[in-house]
């Protein structure tokens, strides 16, 4: 029961923040919730029991990515 809760609960943010992504004007707040729900992903796949998966989402992506597009933003 509380594992199906978790994963309703992290599907449904996963969910507002990609569409958060696409509907926001600024980019400093795209990248955030880009942010949100690449971290989401991350939880999935701690759900999922796919620990090496999760901590290389968070690493490559979240730590990798994202920080490379607030950097260009703040640039711009």
């Amino acid at each position: 029961m509380i594992p199906a809760f978790c994963f309703y609960l992290i599907s449904t943010l996963l969910i507002i923040s990609s569409v958060l992504v696409v509907l926001k004007n600024n980019l400093f707040t795209c990248a955030l919730y880009l942010a949100a729900a690449l971290s989401m992903v991350a939880a999935l796949f701690v759900l999922l029991g796919a620990d090496f998966l999760a901590a290389l989402q968070i690493m490559l992506y979240v730590g990798g990515v994202l920080v490379l597009v607030i950097f260009a933003v703040m640039l711009s």
